[in-house]
């Protein structure tokens, strides 16, 4: 009998090739209704490495410590309140989010977000939610393309989408999104929950948002980035990071991984978004400062573009008459150690 023996060199690059081939993201991949998840959240406040990606990456993100956990339902969309049924007619799915939609103006609650899932994309179709405990609904103009399948990477596409809401005729709100969706990774991933062979998608939003009130019209645009990490049959991302970029800088807003029920414990410190209050706002002459805790330090004003506008030391009251109109980040401090911020609008 004869032996055939195979070049070492040939064995070792098969088998590489075969460990490095990338994961594809089909529809059967991602959520549909009837699906649930529990969502951790970590403190956004810390080093995460956004940079590294590319061929045969590995993330390594096991050292991420919840703050909360939220279970995230997603139902089909006729199984949501009939005074959406609007919205039936273009979705196939929705998912119940667990915060409000909301800017430093208004809050919408008990929000479900309207999805069409097919073979080709899933994108959003519309918004939903009670604003003073009355039903408003949204339908967005030209969806939002959030995946467009395959998810392989170095896929590149593009969308514009739209949509507005009127809030019982005091004022409206209009935003308008610009989403590029960009395959720039794949390898594996470590989180709290496991190890998965991923896909990593960037998307990058250019977002205008208007308030307008008795013909009056209050604009405000905004760029962030959403790294979300995906995996096959994992339904929403393993890991998803989200930034705000201002003048070029990009800071981290929220850090939501899959995970399985924790025990939470205490975090000292961290300040949540129903713990740093900013009002009224709009704003003409003075604002008003609330937080929970007792390490702030300093109170920063910056624009839009990053530029520092003013320096306070902490106040439960800032006089702001000497700024211009326009919007503003109310940002607060210790020990030069960025806390928290709040989005601050300025009127004449």
């Amino acid at each position: 009998m004869k032996k055939y023996t195979l070049p070492f060199i040939f064995i070792i690059s098969t088998l590489k090739i075969f460990s490095q081939s990338p994961v594809t993201i089909e529809v059967n991949d991602i959520v549909d209704g009837g699906d649930s998840f529990i969502i951790s959240t970590a403190n956004p406040i810390g080093v995460f490495d956004i940079v590294t990606t590319g061929a045969d990456i590995t993330w390594d993100f096991s050292d991420l410590t919840p703050l909360q956990q939220d279970t995230i339902y997603w139902v089909d969309a006729t199984d949501t309140d009939p005074s959406y049924f609007l919205l039936w007619f273009s979705s196939d799915i929705a998912e119940q989010f667990v915060q409000a939609f909301s800017t430093d103006s208004f809050s919408i609650e008990d929000v479900y977000n309207f999805y069409d899932r097919s073979a080709d994309k899933f994108k959003q179709t519309g918004i939903a939610g009670t604003y003073l405990d009355i039903p408003i609904i949204s339908s967005f103009d030209d969806d939002d393309i959030v995946l467009d399948f395959p998810v392989a990477y170095e896929n590149i596409d593009s969308s514009t989408s739209g949509f507005s809401f009127d809030f019982l005729g005091l004022f409206s709100f209009t935003e308008t999104r610009n989403r590029k969706n960009i395959t720039d990774g794949w390898g594996t991933i470590t989180t709290p929950y496991g190890t998965f062979n991923v896909v990593r998608l960037k998307s990058e939003l250019q977002v205008e948002d208007v308030i307008e009130s008795s013909g009056v019209e209050i604009p405000f645009s905004y760029a962030s980035n959403e790294y979300k990490w995906l995996a096959k049959e994992m339904g929403v991302p393993v890991l998803q990071i989200t930034t705000q970029v201002i003048a070029g800088t990009e800071t981290v807003t929220r850090v939501a991984y899959q995970d399985s029920a924790r025990i939470i414990t205490g975090i000292q410190n961290v300040i949540s978004e129903d713990d740093f209050l900013v009002y009224p706002n709009p704003a003409t002459d003075r604002i008003n400062i609330s937080y929970s805790g007792s390490f702030i330090t300093e109170i920063r004003i910056y624009d839009v573009s990053g530029k520092l506008i003013r320096e306070y030391p902490y106040s439960n009251e800032l006089n702001i008459s000497d700024l211009e109109a326009g919007v503003y980040f109310v940002k607060l401090y210790s020990e030069n150690k960025l806390i928290a911020q709040k989005k601050m609008i300025r009127v004449p």
